[in-house]
Formats: C-alpha cells, sequence, structure tokens
C-alpha cells in the first residue's frame, strides 16, 4: 500500500474562503498539487455556512469546489460542521460549547446540516469522505465531555450523512487527545465511522518534548498512530511545526511521515497547502496560524514541499507484523472504582515505546486481544487487571512467550494466578532511594507506590532502598520479569532504559541490531517485499551499517531489505 499524501487548502482567505468565492484558485491550486503527487484535498465548511438560509448557496459552491478538485484528479475531504478551529467555538454553537453535544436543538440542526450538504453532493464521485466536524470534542470546553455525548455524536451525524448517500465514507479527525483513556474511551464509541484522523503538533503536545530536534518529537505522531490503529482504520490529518523555522519543519517532515506509513497511517495530509491572507476571525489571535502553508502567499514553496513530493512518488510502505508487542492500557469506564489510580497511560507508555526503541526490540503497538502470535509483551503499567487479562498473560507465558509487566495498580491490583506465586505481603508509598541492580548502584530514584513481594521460586534482581523492585522467574519455556511499581510514569528514559536492559538481558530479548540510541527500526514492507524501515532521529549526524548509510540531513530514513539485514 502506498501511503496517499494529501493536504488542507483554504486559499488565501483561509476558513472564509466559501463567502470570498475563491473557486478559481482552488482549481489553479489543484493543478500543482496534483503535480507535486498529492491525491487528497481536505475542504473546511464553516457550520454558519450550513445554516438553513445559506445551505442552497453553499451547497453550490462546495460542489464547484469538489467538481475543480476532482478534475484536476484529487479526492476530497469534507470537513463539515465546522464549530470549532485556531482555539475558538465558531458560530452557531454557544461560545461554551456545551450545546454542540448536550442541546436536542443544536443536535437536529448538526443534522440537518450534514443531511442537506449530502444531498447535494451523493451524485459526486465516490472520491469524497466526510469528516464530522475536526477536533469537534474541544468544542465543549466547560466541562470534561463524556462518553455518551461522544457516542450519540457518532451515531446520529453519520446516519445523518448515510440517510441521504448510503455509501458515504466518514471519518472523525481529533487530536492527540485520542491517545488519552477519554480518547480511547471516544474510540470504542467510534463504530459508525470507517475512519479515524489523528494529528498532534510537538508544540502542543499531551508529553512532555524538549525540542522539535528531540527523538520523542519525531517519534510521538507515529506513536500515535499505532496506537489509534490499535482499535481503528487511521489516517494523519494534520501534519506540520508550529514554532519552527523551515530547515526545523523539513527534518520533521522526513522523520515522521515515512514512520507513520510503518505505523499504519492509510494517508498523510499537510496542513495546509498556502498561507492565509485573512485577518478575521478565527485568526485575529492567532498570526502563526496564517503562515503554515506549502507555499507563501507569492506562491513561491517552501523547502518542505519538495519533501512532500519525493514522498508521494516514493517507495510503498506498509507495516508488517513484527515478533514484539508493547500492550496499551484498555479505556476505563466513567464510572471507574475510587479503588482505581486514575493516571493516564499515555505518557508511560509513550516513555515505554522510547525505551524499547532506542534498546532496538521492533515491536508493534497492539491492544490485549491482538496479542497471539507474539512472542514477547510489554505491558507497562497494568491497572485494573481483569481475569480475562490474567487468562491471556498467564497463557502467553505457559505457551513460551516472554512478558515484561509493571505494576500501574499499586499493591491492590495485582493477580497471584499472573505472577504465579508471587504475593504481594505488603506495600510502600513515597519511597526514594538508591535503585541496585545486583551489587551496582544505578541511580537514585523516587517510587510513588511500590508492592512489597515474596515468592517461592523468583528472584529479586533490583532493589531499591533494599526493598525488591524487579523480579524474575522461568515459567516453562516462557520468562517473566515484574516490575511492582511503576517506572515508566515516573522516571525519566535513561532509567527506564537500564531497567529494560537488565530485564531484556534475563530474558534473552536481545537486539540484533548495533545502532545508535537515535535510530529506530521498523518492521515494514516495501513494495510488497519484507524489509526493515530506519529513521534517524538525531539529524546531527550520519549512521553507518555494513553497506548502508542512515543518513541525516536530507531523507533521514533508509530501508534494508530483510535478506540484507
Amino acid at each position: 500500500m502506498r501511503c496517499v499524501m494529501g493536504v488542507t487548502w483554504f486559499g488565501t482567505g483561509g476558513i472564509h474562503w466559501l463567502d470570498e468565492q475563491q473557486q478559481t484558485e482552488l482549481y489553479k491550486d489543484a493543478v500543482t498539487m496534483v503535480q507535486a503527487g498529492l491525491s487528497v484535498v481536505r475542504l473546511f465548511v464553516p457550520a454558519a455556512n450550513l445554516m438553513e438560509q445559506r445551505l442552497p448557496a453553499t451547497i453550490d459552491q462546495v460542489r464547484a469546489a469538489v467538481d475543480a478538485a476532482q478534475a484536476a484528479g484529487l479526492s476530497v475531504i469534507i470537513s463539515a460542521p465546522t464549530f470549532w478551529m485556531n482555539g475558538m467555538v465558531l458560530p452557531p454553537a454557544d461560545p461554551s460549547g456545551v450545546a454542540v453535544f448536550e442541546n436536542e436543538a443544536s443536535l437536529e440542526q448538526a443534522e440537518a446540516m450534514l443531511r442537506g450538504l449530502a444531498a447535494g453532493l451523493r451524485d459526486c464521485s465516490q472520491a469524497l469522505i466526510y469528516d464530522l466536524g475536526d477536533e469537534i470534542f474541544h468544542a465543549r470546553r466547560s466541562t470534561y465531555l463524556p462518553v455518551v455525548a461522544v457516542r450519540r455524536w457518532f451515531k446520529r451525524m453519520t446516519s445523518a450523512v448515510r440517510s441521504q448517500d448510503p455509501g458515504a465514507v466518514v471519518m472523525q479527525c481529533h487530536d492527540a487527545g485520542w491517545g488519552t483513556n477519554a480518547g480511547r474511551r471516544w474510540l470504542l464509541a467510534a463504530n459508525p465511522v470507517d475512519l479515524i484522523g489523528v494529528h498532534a503538533f510537538p508544540l502542543w503536545s499531551p508529553v512532555r518534548l524538549e525540542s522539535h530536534a528531540d527523538r520523542r518529537a519525531t517519534m510521538l505522531l507515529p506513536f500515535l498512530v499505532a496506537v489509534v490503529a490499535a482499535w481503528h482504520r487511521v489516517v494523519v490529518d494534520e501534519l506540520t511545526c508550529y514554532g519552527a523555522g523551515e530547515p526545523e519543519t523539513l527534518r520533521y517532515a522526513r522523520a515522521v511521515i515515512p514512520a507513520c506509513m510503518a505505523r499504519g497511517a492509510e494517508s498523510v495530509l499537510w496542513w495546509c497547502y498556502k498561507d492565509i491572507e485573512s485577518r478575521h476571525p478565527p485568526y485575529t489571535g492567532r498570526p502563526s496560524e496564517t503562515d503554515r502553508g506549502l507555499v507563501r502567499r507569492d506562491g513561491t514553496p517552501r523547502t518542505v514541499f519538495e519533501t512532500i513530493r519525493e514522498l508521494s512518488a516514493g517507495e510503498s510502505i506498509a507495516p508488517r507484523r513484527a515478533t514484539a508487542a508493547l500492550v496499551l492500557s484498555e479505556p476505563s469506564d466513567e464510572r471507574r472504582s475510587y479503588l482505581s489510580p486514575g493516571l493516564d497511560p499515555l505518557e508511560a507508555e509513550f516513555t515505554a515505546h522510547e525505551a524499547l526503541t532506542t534498546a532496538h526490540i521492533v515491536h508493534d503497538v497492539r491492544r490485549l486481544n491482538q496479542v497471539d502470535g507474539y512472542d514477547f509483551l510489554v505491558c507497562p503499567g497494568m491497572t485494573d487487571v481483569s481475569f480475562e487479562t490474567q487468562d491471556i498473560l498467564v497463557r502467553h507465558v505457559r505457551d513460551g512467550g516472554d512478558l515484561l509487566v509493571s505494576l500501574g495498580g499499586g499493591a491492590g491490583g495485582i493477580p497471584e494466578e499472573l505472577l504465579d506465586g508471587l504475593r504481594c505481603v505488603d506495600f510502600r508509598r513515597a519511597l526514594s532511594g538508591v535503585f541496585r541492580i545486583g551489587k551496582d548502584v544505578a541511580g537514585e530514584v523516587s517510587v510513588p507506590e511500590l508492592a512489597v513481594l515474596e515468592g517461592d521460586g523468583w528472584s529479586s534482581i533490583a532493589h531499591v532502598d533494599n526493598i525488591p523492585a524487579m523480579w524474575y522467574r522461568t515459567v516453562g519455556n516462557g520468562h517473566i520479569v515484574v516490575i511492582p511499581w511503576w517506572p515508566e510514569a515516573t522516571v525519566g528514559t535513561s532509567t527506564l532504559r537500564v531497567l529494560y536492559d537488565v530485564a531484556l538481558a534475563r530474558m534473552g530479548q536481545r537486539s540484533t541490531w548495533n545502532l545508535p540510541d537515535d535510530v529506530e527500526v521498523l518492521a515494514v514492507s516495501l513494495n510488497g517485499r519484507p524489509a526493515h524501515l530506519l529513521i534517524n532521529h538525531d539529524d546531527t549526524r550520519a549512521h553507518e551499517l555494513p553497506g548502508v548509510e542512515v543518513p541525516a540531513l536530507g531523507p533521514r530514513y533508509t530501508f534494508i531489505l530483510e535478506a540484507d539485514a
């Protein structure tokens, strides 16, 4: 599968393109997009333009735009109704955003907007996708958005579109919030839609990033793609850098786009095609939103433009199954027990992902019900361990698999059968001290809560303040390492790597890749042939393998066919 490259188009009028009648501008730009290898254009339609009195004119305008784009050879995504953009709730929505989801009259109004739009466009080419309001979940800013409201939104808006166009493709786009506990609950409710769009900008990351040059910055979006792909088909609907110069943006794109393809993104859309001249809301207080284009206001391309062209015409990349998997936490429901810790798993899972990546353990990102057949599972910060979870992991180990598990639920969440006789006898909170591996000092750590364990047949292989902080045993042909606390949520990557390296060595899970930490290895299918994709997250220097160079500047990625690895 070749990843489809696309772009969001606003024209110089920004989101007000419909009011300014910019179809001629779109047609000219569409021709240039196709010449650059782009296949998809995304168009935003403000909710105000879909009000009953304006709907007929809007349909004519949108239809002309769709016709112009398709005549040039582009598929079209219609993002409507747009109630939210650039941090603002847009009319006719209540400024609090509550009415978008909670008010029956507002829901009926949104349904009417989508029915009218779909009816007006249903005889267009099948290359048409409906996005149910980009980042719509942010529109309700006053209080937390419950999953029942999201489920209602998906069901009713999707039904509204398909009542007029039964074969329509429907998607929902949102940001990195998909990766949070709340976002995963929303993904569970997303059955009516066909695609999920995800985006994340390093400047506004839900996890700690130090700069655009930080390897975590170039690892984050592909990781989020992998998270969403565990629940749904996924595209990257927006990709750019805010607060970054052209060289930084170029280097970011060259690392992130191939990695997103390798993690399962079916398309990647750049944000956006051209710089915006409008000074009207929502740009009034956000001028930085007007200069993110692939081309400037004068039409000259930015340096990243050529990269988009290269990747559009490049190799066909698809994910290929690895032998190891990082297991994601299942979302808890809204009636979560007060006994549960209530910590969001995203940062901890991402830190675990980074530690495995820097150790060159090639791995997939999976839900627990998707782990059959993997040799090695990593379960960071397991909480609320159910009987089903316990049974799956016990079976995995007894069938000869390896398991690394840390416990995010503290002392009360430890199932004895899973741990095969390892028992919790006490707990320690706010524990700080020297972390030792055998007799070697690995550093100082602070542990919010550690379960004190004991059991026959187990070896304690690390300690904090002389209390066992890592356990190991062999079960049949499999191995288990248990960390009775949650280091992924409490220590940095360098310290976590020390823990993981010890665990990996005990289980014999050593990488065969002799590479610097900043080079990521992903299992891919390259033009239908098994291969590995190498991503250099440190753009200051190149790295060499026998007969292979992993570039620094320039592409920042290379491929190695499996037969050559």
